[in-house]
């Protein structure tokens, strides 16, 4: 055949999916038709070293290469189904399956126009015979391998849902986050609700290892594996999906109680699930890794039931190993380090072992008896630490809940899984054959069992340490009434004839409570010394695994009941439905003709509605009538009452204007008085009068105080400096003394006089010393701190009240608060000085217009527009600060607030807090602070 009439349309990788699935049977034969699409001998021999002459991938790469016009296409032909049929007849011998290609694809074949998307149909292979070409998975392994892109399309909806391929996923309903670009979704595979794990394709060689094993070792108490597909960026695993995992069921008690709620959850059943799950991977010699809760998920037993199973996830790490392959080591430390085996963190390069399972389902297995502990600590450095020094005996199981039935039992054999000798830990085979598995009629048939053995040898050794058993005296714990014989209290066989002879009335429960050591006591003392109970110790695993396929083999009989089922209800839905249609189609002309009835029924009512509604209409009218002419004569007597209170407010307001007058007269005489009083130099003193000593009190940048002699009284002088007198600052001067020779207060610093003449000199009330100097020398005691603050809150008060205008003072500080020792537990009496030159001081500043000292004061102290007795609250809430933390007022305002947080005493650092408001107006008065000051306990 000539194949004239195939189509030559030219074919590209978009098409390998068509031509791969024509020729797939052919793949033995695949040298041949390599050489039939014109592949050179290179090449060739090239896949066949690189496949190791597995036909099927040979194959695979074969047609790769041709569609990707690796060979002498010019020469040749480029690629279409014409060459496609000449290969398969000429190199495949098959000249049948030739003529079917040639019917499938004639010269009219319109090309495709977009990539081909994987079938539903095309499933993973058994990886025991390596990796089939043509999965999906293969597809994606080469496509990695060549970094070249495999396209399925990606759709979306509203519903923030994404289809790859047979695999749909909910942006929205994310259930985790992995390392890396890793995360698993909520989605949906064939009508049925799984996990989706989205990987990036960096990770192939894990996905790989992960759908391999998953395949591999499938179980009931495995995560059930379901379909793969992969796009340009990510591969994305269908799996089952879980009610939750271990980790979040255990610590996570509010989701607990939502998700499973109605569910019937034992935590000895989940441990047993995990176990088995481990023990299957052991079997098919596959090491985990990773064991660890969030790896263990919860799902529904049965659809049928609301019991809860475990299942085993998350194999990234997992490895396969042949049994020459335990003496090789691991390269490369994989897991979680919390859940690690010690072995992995010495300095020695760890080999492959089982044991490491077995150690961190130890762990696991104290996690979920404690409540969410990690037998060696809470914290993960110190795990970490305890691990890399790790010994048997360097810590206890002492955190299992006293909830926990059989606690011996449990720690047993946990520290049997978590041996620091790898070589020593129990085989996993061997763990649900431990007592702590056991029933409660297999323990008490145990005990039973060994009384009769230890009764019939003079063996002691079941003795041995019975006082940690059975305490002095177990007749102590138990009702020994009616028990025939005689007892020795101090003897464990003698407690073990005691529960055989009161089997019928003593509950397992109340032994393990009255006795928790007793049964592991006995099942160690029995295993070591007696072999006639070996029943008890040997493994049950093949009954076990018989039960299990009896309850797979019955579990695909209920699903087929099931869709039997089903399809018999659609059935009957049907019939139902099409009955229904003619019901519902009666009832609506029943409700039809009652309805009419209804409306003949409510037409009748309304008129007779109608009726009274006009007869009630006119009475209404009347009411309104008489009530508007009762309102009409309401309004003329208040417009009467209207007139004569204008009448008389008019009255009031010729009286006002009169007060007026006189209120302007009188502040007008009150003006040329103040200022007569400030013009009067009453407070000027002869400088010849002063006498200046060498005892210096304290320099600033406008000032230097001394102690001076005046009329024989010892006061303090303060002599401004040179540079800042000039006759505007002299005029200033003299009105702040006349200001200051007015101010009389008890805690304001007394004025007594200045000299005008020369330099200035101001002369004040000499006190002992200063709040600065004192917080440099000492602590003060909060008696001492709450006497000082109210003496200063008491004159800034005055200074606030001062009239006609209220005195601010600009420069509250330490320094300026000056202190006299006095008796009592107060021990000084506090005074504010400076409060009549720090205008002076504004004056003559260099360009600022920043009074006082920089580190008490107030926001908005910049501004002379927004200066306000406010400014001296903030700057006294900064002095009660001090006085607390005895150190420096920051010089940030945030700094100074973030500062305040330090205070301890509760009372003190809430007013100061509240000083320190940045808003002026909320800060309170001085009035206020003395208020609180007042009230403040110490």
């Amino acid at each position: 055949m000539s194949f004239m009439n195939v189509s030559e349309e030219e074919l590209g990788i978009k098409d390998f999916h068509p031509v791969y699935k024509s020729v797939k049977p052919l793949s033995a034969h695949w040298k041949h038709i390599a050489v039939s699409l014109y592949l050179e001998i290179d090449t060739i021999n090239t896949i066949a070293s690189s496949c190791g002459n597995h036909a099927i991938s040979s194959l695979y790469e074969v047609l790769e290469h041709w569609l990707r016009k690796d060979y002498d296409y010019e020469t040749n032909g480029v690629p279409c189904w014409r060459m496609v049929c000449v290969a398969v007849k000429d190199g495949g011998r098959d000249s049948a399956l030739a003529n079917k290609i040639a019917c499938e694809h004639p010269l009219s074949t319109t090309p495709l126009e977009k990539p081909i998307v994987v079938t539903p149909d095309v499933t993973l292979p058994c990886f025991d015979a390596g990796i089939e070409s043509g999965s999906i998975l293969a597809e994606n392994i080469e496509g990695q391998k060549k970094n070249k892109p495999f396209i399925i399309p990606e759709t979306a909806n509203e519903r923030h849902a994404i289809t790859i391929g047979d695999i749909t996923y909910f942006r929205s309903e994310k259930l985790g986050v992995g390392a890396k670009e890793n995360a698993v979704y909520k989605g949906q595979f064939k009508g049925q609700d799984i996990a989706v794990k989205k990987v990036g394709k960096k990770d192939v060689i894990e996905d790989i290892t992960e759908i391999k094993l998953l395949m591999k070792c499938r179980n009931q108490n495995i995560v059930e594996y379901y379909h793969f597909e992969s796009d340009i960026e990510y591969h994305y695993l269908a799996f089952q999906l879980c009610l939750t995992s271990l980790e979040k069921f255990i610590i996570d008690k509010k989701q607990r109680e939502v998700i499973l709620q109605g569910f019937i959850v034992n935590k000895r059943d989940i441990i047993s699930d995990a176990i088995r799950g481990l023990n299957h991977l052991h079997e098919k010699h596959i090491v985990h890794r990773d064991i660890k809760p969030s790896n263990i998920l919860l799902v529904q037993r049965h659809s049928f039931t609301k019991e809860i199973k475990a299942v085993i996830a998350d194999f990234g790490t997992a490895t396969e190993i042949d049994f020459d392959e335990y003496l090789k080591t691991i390269s490369r430390v994989r897991g979680t380090l919390v859940w690690l085996a010690p072995e992995l963190l010495g300095d020695k390069k760890p080999k492959f072992s089982k044991a490491i399972d077995i150690f961190s389902m130890g762990c696991v297995i104290y996690y979920v008896l404690s409540d969410g502990h990690h037998p060696l600590g809470d914290e993960s450095l110190d795990i970490g630490i305890a691990l890399k020094s790790y010994s048997t005996h360097s810590f206890t199981l002492d955190g299992i809940s006293d909830e926990v039935e059989d606690k011996e039992p449990a720690k047993d054999l946990i520290m049997q899984m978590m041996h620091e000798n790898k070589d020593l830990r129990i085989p996993i085979g061997k763990v649900l054959d431990h007592c702590y598995f056991w029933s409660k009629e297999k323990q008490l048939k145990f005990l039973e069992a060994a009384s009769d053995i230890i009764e019939s040898t003079d063996d002691h050794t079941i003795e041995h340490g019975a006082s940690d058993v059975i305490g002095t005296n177990w007749m102590d714990r138990i009702d020994t009434a009616g028990i025939p014989g005689k007892y020795d209290p101090i003897l464990v066989k003698d407690l073990l004839r005691a529960i055989k002879a009161k089997k019928h009335s003593l509950s397992v429960s109340s032994i393990n409570r009255h006795f928790p050591m007793l049964l592991i006591h006995v099942y160690k003392q029995m295993k070591s010394h007696d072999k006639t109970l070996l029943c008890y110790y040997q493994s049950d695993a093949g009954d076990t695994r018989n039960l299990q396929n009896l309850i797979k083999e019955k579990e695909r009989q209920i699903v087929t009941l099931n869709e039997l089922l089903k399809k018999t209800e659609q059935e009957l839905e049907a019939e139902v439905e099409k009955y229904q249609e003619v019901q519902q189609y009666r009832d609506q002309l029943n409700e039809k003709y009652r309805e009419i009835a209804e409306k003949d029924q409510e037409i009748k009512s309304y008129s007779h509605q109608l009726q009274e509604k006009e007869a009630q209409r006119e009475q209404e009218n009347q009411e309104y009538q008489e009530l508007f002419e009762t309102m009409d004569r309401k309004l003329q007597e208040k417009d009467r009452e209207l007139m004569e209170k204008d009448m008389e407010l008019q009255k009031k307001d010729r009286e006002l204007q009169e007060k007026d007058r006189e209120l302007r007269q009188s502040q007008e005489a009150v003006r040329r008085y103040q200022q007569q009083a400030l013009t009067d130099d009453h407070w000027v003193i002869n400088k010849d009068e002063v006498t200046l000593t060498k005892e210096e009190l304290g320099r600033g940048s406008y000032a230097v105080v001394t102690v001076g002699i005046f009329r024989g009284l010892r006061v303090a002088v303060k002599s401004l400096h040179t540079i800042i007198i000039s006759n505007y600052n002299l005029a200033l001067f003299s009105r702040e003394m006349s200001i200051s020779s007015q101010v009389r207060h008890p805690k304001l610093v007394q004025f007594i006089g200045a000299t005008k003449v020369g330099n200035p000199l101001i002369l004040t009330e000499l006190m002992s010393t200063s709040l600065n100097h004192e917080l440099q020398r000492n602590r003060l005691s909060n008696q001492q701190i709450l006497s000082i603050a109210q003496d200063v809150a008491l004159g800034l008060n005055y200074l606030h009240l001062f009239k006609p205008q209220p005195i601010i003072h600009r420069d509250v500080s330490s320094p300026n608060i000056l202190l006299k020792p006095c008796s009592g537990a107060a021990g000084y009496e506090a005074k504010v000085a400076d409060y009549g030159t720090a205008k002076v001081v504004q004056a003559n500043s260099t360009g600022t217009v920043m009074p006082g000292n920089v580190a008490y004061a107030a926001p908005e102290a910049p501004i002379p527009d927004q200066h306000s007795p406010a400014m001296d609250v903030y700057s006294h809430s900064v002095l009660l600060m001090e006085m607390n933390l005895h150190c420096q007022p920051e010089m940030r305002i945030s700094e100074r607030t973030q500062q305040s947080g330090r205070v301890s005493w509760s009372d003190m650092k809430s007013l100061i807090q509240r000083g320190l408001d940045a808003d002026p107006r909320a800060r309170p008065t001085m009035a206020q602070v003395i208020e609180a000051l007042k009230r403040m306990k110490i």
